[in-house]
């Protein structure tokens, strides 16, 4: 009787166990969002072609994935390979974004803006810092200028295979004790690009530096560039860190950008066709 009693109680504690690990293992199936989501993200549109903009993600396959901007909701279902992607009706104001699938699980992102985003990548040219150019103390001072750019800067990381998001981090209000060690080509260019459209410096900007010094272009480049240098020696002089810079900070970025070239090339053959 006793030998039955703690095999009963055994039986119990097994299956407490089973089902903690069933609930962990489901945590872990439900949403991903890119790092870059978060409070201060700028989302990128296009003022001219109805103001879109895209939010992607990873979920259970089948996944029902509700996006809620401001008093908007916005809904997508994952696909089989669990990816979804969210095409929202922007406006010029900063929001909240709210995420959430079937199971409940929720993710919020504050203070969030639709305006451009300039993407920022290459090597030790474009790494060089704020506080090292010509009239650093000047050039510094006009960051407070533009209250509404937000700055992101990718972790330096590498990998063999294409990467759904980088390692977390955070998009960053402006400051001048940030901003000095801030790529000074990613800055200038793009306040320089406002002024001289005449933006205005209400404009939302987010400006994304990845970048990493002394790096070779191979890493930068996809398997589909690499396979198009001809004139390279391939594969006897192939270099060991090819494409993995690419895979590890780039790909994740340009997924954002083909859901938008998508949309804006859908509406350019549905405005032909309406000329017609």
């Amino acid at each position: 009787a006793v030998y039955r009693k703690f095999k009963m109680a055994c039986s119990r504690v097994i299956a407490t166990i089973v089902v903690m690990l069933l609930a962990s293992t489901n945590v872990q199936a439900l949403i991903r969002l890119p790092s870059w989501f978060g409070d201060n993200m700028v989302l990128q549109t296009n003022r001219g072609y109805g103001a879109r903009a895209f939010l992607n993600g990873i979920a259970t396959p089948g996944e029902a994935i509700t996006v809620k901007v401001g008093s908007n909701n916005f809904l997508a279902v994952a696909d089989t390979n669990g990816d979804w992607v969210v095409e929202i009706k922007a406006n010029g104001k900063a929001t909240t974004v709210t995420v959430q699938g079937d199971s409940g699980e929720t993710y919020v992102a504050k203070n969030v803006n639709f305006g451009d985003v300039f993407f920022c990548s290459g090597q030790s040219n474009m790494v060089f810092p704020l506080e090292l150019t010509m009239n650093a103390s000047a050039e510094i001072a006009t960051v407070m200028d533009y209250p509404n750019f937000r700055y992101f800067q990718t972790p330096l990381t590498y990998n063999s295979t294409e990467q759904f998001t980088t390692p977390a981090t955070n998009w960053t209000m402006p400051s001048e004790d940030f901003v000095k060690g801030f790529s000074a080509v990613c800055y200038m260019t793009v306040r320089d690009m406002i002024n001289l459209n005449n933006l205005g410096k209400t404009s939302h900007v987010g400006l994304v530096q990845s970048a990493w010094g002394g790096t070779r272009i191979e890493a930068w480049m996809s398997p589909n560039a690499l396979s198009k240098c001809s004139n390279y020696p391939w594969p006897t002089r192939k270099f060991k860190y090819s494409f993995k810079l690419f895979a590890s900070i780039v790909r994740c970025f340009m997924r954002q950008e083909l859901h938008r070239m998508r949309h804006l090339l859908y509406t350019m053959l549905c405005m032909l066709r309406l000329r017609r």
